[in-house]
């Protein structure tokens, strides 16, 4: 079990933050059947779409900054504005 240290970083502990969007990458992963790389990687099909979706959705709803959920799925925070919108590319 990894500790939680709301100010150590580097140190082996996470803080609350990080550990509250791993469990929502590891439930999207395990609801949307995909895998955590696929919700952080460059894939871009429905599920894995939906998946990140959610996770996006109940970070934001927790107060979470689009930067900071930018990070989490390693996208731009303008591309998470875009998919808590619901707007798809063209």
């Amino acid at each position: 079990m990894r500790k939680i240290c709301p100010e150590c970083r580097g140190t082996g502990y996470v803080t609350a933050e990080e550990e509250l969007a791993w469990r929502f990458l590891k439930e999207a992963a395990q609801d949307f059947d995909v895998t955590v790389n696929e919700i952080k990687g460059p894939w871009r099909g429905v599920k894995v779409v939906e998946a990140r979706r959610y996770v996006a959705r109940e970070l934001r709803s927790r107060g979470q900054t689009l930067e900071a959920i930018g990070m989490v799925l390693n996208r731009s925070h303008t591309t998470i504005l875009n998919l808590l919108n619901g707007t798809r590319a063209r």
